[in-house]
């Protein structure tokens, strides 16, 4: 409904766990077996995104079938895959174990990509909004967008994204669950304009800016209201203002304003 770019969910692996690696697993592997180092590439959940966990998984193209089947580990950890699907019982397990080299889903783009975790905690002011290498790997728990426009990051990181999230998304106990069609698709965004959008992505860049003051640390605590930095506070801040009063159209009051005024967008939206 509001022309932004579509996000995807990340790649699904299906591998009862074969083809993941510990960060022991994947040094051990590579020390025994440099020529396999280009096989394996970091793995994020929307755990690992949030808390900056080290994971790792075996990403073997098709052309690379030979040098991972020269590999010993390698070649077990693919064959126990083909097992694990011809006998998992499910529709596509035959079809899924004839290529058990692979993901079950596998979308992924060698460009960089913003994820959007699945599930967050409800407690943050603001959605934890993530970026990500071209050789990283986002999982099924990420919403992925490749080469995304500069200017997103800065509008899914704003207040008024995080409180639409919150009103019609769902729930996972206590914690916000997303959903690429029921809130990203949802969102009433106004017409950008080519200025506007070069403005929000300045303000992305500040965010992250901010971000990076502060090497060690999670998004998880960057985003925690008690430990969350003050330059990063402020950089949102800033973004969100400019957004509600440049491109939004006016000064909210609170929360309720803002959800009054997403709504009456929707409607609009939705009437055409």
């Amino acid at each position: 409904l509001n022309g932004l770019p579509i996000p995807r969910e990340g790649d699904r692996p299906g591998d009862r766990g074969h083809l993941t690696l510990s960060t022991v697993e994947k040094r051990r592997l590579i020390a025994n077996h440099p020529e396999a180092a280009n096989l394996v590439r970091r793995f994020y959940s929307s755990e690992d995104l949030l808390h900056n966990v080290e994971r790792y998984v075996l990403w073997i193209n098709d052309e690379d079938v030979p040098l991972a089947k020269s590999v010993p580990e390698i070649a077990a950890r693919i064959r126990k895959v083909r097992e694990a699907r011809s006998t998992s019982g499910a529709r596509d397990g035959e079809r899924y174990a004839a290529t058990p080299h692979r993901f079950e889903y596998a979308r992924h783009q060698d460009v960089e990509s913003l994820v959007i975790p699945v599930v967050s905690a409800e407690r943050r002011q603001y959605l934890q909004i993530g970026l990500l290498h071209p050789l990283e790997i986002a999982s099924n728990q990420l919403y992925v967008i490749y080469s995304p426009p500069n200017y997103l990051l800065a509008l899914l990181s704003s207040r008024l994204h995080r409180i639409w999230t919150q009103t019609v998304g769902g729930k996972l106990e206590d914690r916000l669950r997303y959903s690429n069609g029921l809130v990203y698709n949802t969102f009433p965004v106004p017409a950008l304009s080519d200025e506007q959008k070069q403005i929000i992505g300045e303000h992305s860049r500040s965010i992250l800016k901010a971000r990076a003051k502060h090497p060690g640390t999670t998004i998880a605590w960057l985003y925690n209201p008690e430990t969350m930095p003050e330059n990063l506070f402020e950089a949102h801040q800033e973004s969100d203002e400019y957004l509600e009063t440049c491109v939004y159209g006016r000064v909210f009051r609170d929360d309720t304003q803002r959800l009054e005024h997403l709504f009456s967008l929707y409607a609009t939206a939705t009437e055409r």
